[in-house]
């Protein structure tokens, strides 16, 4: 049995705005990632195009839209590629200021990086749980201060695929793909090297 109707609860408990994009190419997400829809992952990959939760500002990769990449297509193992894959680490979510979430698989643990700091971080949560933390968890305590005044309307004018450019002019806004190529892919690579040497 499919996942998703525990996730699509949860979306309907939400006190947060979401939005599910439609599916596009869910099936084939599926069979590149080799999961199936029992799992949460599964379950958002095959029944959602990606889920934007509180106005857009956490992007959750699903099987693609024409909105969002696919959680296949960001790992490289689509035809389309949208960033330089990095081995063993899947991206499940990105921001609205350049922080992307990336289940590990050494760990089976959603790993956090933040642009303030420029460093990964364990959230100590797997994929089911940091799903329903983005629905029902301290996502403003999170955020503390990157959340600035006005935060809503600036995320009102992005793209699902673009974020605010927190290190660059205020209102700067880049492509996703673009902000995971200056710093967290290759972060991600000096994590996974240490985490290989323990």
């Amino acid at each position: 049995m499919s996942a998703w109707s525990q996730v699509d609860t949860w979306i309907a408990e939400s006190s947060r705005r979401v939005e599910v994009l439609p599916a596009e190419r869910g099936a084939e997400t599926l069979r590149l990632l080799g999961i199936s829809d029992r799992s949460t992952l599964g379950a958002v990959a095959a029944k959602s195009g990606g889920i934007l939760v509180d106005r857009g500002w956490l992007r959750l990769l699903g099987g693609g839209s024409d909105r969002l990449p696919s959680l296949a297509e960001w790992a490289g193992l689509a035809a389309q590629v949208v960033v330089e894959p990095v081995d063993r680490g899947l991206c499940v979510a990105f921001d609205a200021v350049g922080g992307f979430f990336v289940l590990l698989a050494q760990t089976e643990r959603v790993h956090a990086f933040l642009p303030d700091t420029l460093e990964w971080q364990d959230t100590g949560l797997g994929y089911s749980q940091f799903l329903h933390w983005t629905l029902h968890g301290e996502v403003e305590r999170y955020y503390d201060d990157l959340r600035r005044p006005g935060w809503q309307e600036a995320v009102a004018t992005l793209a699902p695929d673009e974020a605010l450019s927190i290190h660059e002019a205020h209102g700067t806004t880049r492509p996703i793909a673009e902000l995971w190529a200056l710093y967290p892919g290759g972060k991600l690579r000096e994590l996974l090297a240490a985490r290989g040497a323990d």
